[in-house]
């Protein structure tokens, strides 16, 4: 399972209801996935913090002019003025690339993998019949599956 993936798979994992699971093993297994995936996505939220201070922080007071420029842009109604505002936004060159640099971190760290148990998908799915959710939830444990 891929670190993008743990926000939505955490979220769907609140709608089941583990005392109507029966069936012990499929039970601790999720509760094992459950604590794993927790614990990776504190590490995933430390880690685009840090790539935040490092490669955002020293910017910021260039960050908040170019915000200031943005709004003047949305409200900026004529196309001379507009593309003026443009031009200063995009001579913040510094600023950009630090931006596409954080990015590229941030995506990189989404990417990466995190071991979990894989989920019997038959197991799991006769256990859902004593719960009540729709396709989401299940799309969003997708990557739980052993499939």
């Amino acid at each position: 399972m891929k670190k993008k993936e743990l926000k939505a798979a955490l979220d769907a994992l609140k709608q089941i209801k583990l005392p109507k699971i029966e069936d012990k093993e499929l039970k601790n297994a999720i509760i094992k996935d459950h604590f794993a995936m927790l614990g990776a996505y504190k590490k995933f939220e430390d880690d685009i913090q840090n790539c935040q201070t490092v490669h955002l922080e020293p910017y910021k007071e260039e960050r908040a002019e170019v915000e200031a420029l943005q709004q003047k842009l949305n409200s900026e109604t004529e196309q001379e003025k507009k593309q003026a505002i443009i031009n200063e936004i995009e001579s913040h060159t510094d600023l950009i690339k630090a931006i596409g640099e954080f990015n590229e971190a941030v995506n990189k760290l989404a990417e990466e993998e995190v071991e979990i148990t894989p989920l019997d998908h038959s197991k799991f799915m006769e256990a859902m019949d004593s719960q009540d959710f729709g396709l989401d939830v299940i799309e969003s444990l997708f990557p739980m599956f052993n499939l």
